[in-house]
């Protein structure tokens, strides 16, 4: 069994680059519509989450250190300044901004948005899921994971980003990295 120490997030890598970059291709935009399965690379389902909402479920075992989903530009959009979420907030509705506020995360001075069914992972601090060492873009198994478990990951690892944080709570939300740093 692989321990948790054996996985990191927010370690400095070149993710803030590739994601400038993205950010200027716009390869993909919030909103738009992708395969929902897209990143992923083990069979999984979407379904009620005991937790509350929807959540990812495993339906096959999964083993320890196996990449489960991808970051790429075809399945997220990453935004590097306020100035580009303004933008999009400008074009969404007030329930668009919700989904998009509760499903983006920060990471390395990036909002990330996920756009295939990764968006629907949710929160523990006991996760199961996580970034390897040396790929912090990738999500992988952190410990065997059983057939029908849901997969979860520790939103407490997100990066609080303050010009983020203060575009959400003008909108009435708060991020979800700052609501589970407040509520764990």
């Amino acid at each position: 069994m692989l321990l948790r120490q054996s996985f990191t997030r927010l370690q400095p890598v070149a993710r803030p680059l590739l994601a400038r970059h993205i950010c200027r291709q716009f390869t993909v935009q919030f909103g738009d519509v992708v395969d929902a399965n897209l990143g992923f690379s083990v069979p999984y389902e979407k379904r009620a989450s005991q937790l509350g909402g929807t959540g990812l479920f495993a339906t096959e075992p999964i083993k320890a250190g196996t990449r489960i989903w991808t970051f790429s530009d075809t399945n997220c959009c990453t935004y590097s300044t306020p100035e580009e979420i303004q933008q999009l907030f400008a074009r969404l509705t007030p329930s668009q901004i919700e989904d998009f506020v509760v499903h983006a995360y920060s990471d390395n001075d990036v909002v990330i948005s996920i756009l295939d069914d990764g968006r629907f992972w949710n929160h523990s601090a006991n996760p199961n899921c996580g970034s390897w060492e040396g790929d912090e873009d990738n999500t992988y198994a952190i410990r065997d994971i059983e057939s029908g478990e849901e997969l979860l990951d520790d939103y407490g690892d997100y990066q609080d980003l303050q010009w983020f944080e203060e575009l959400c709570e003008g909108t009435g939300h708060t991020s979800v990295a700052k609501f589970f740093k407040e509520t764990t």
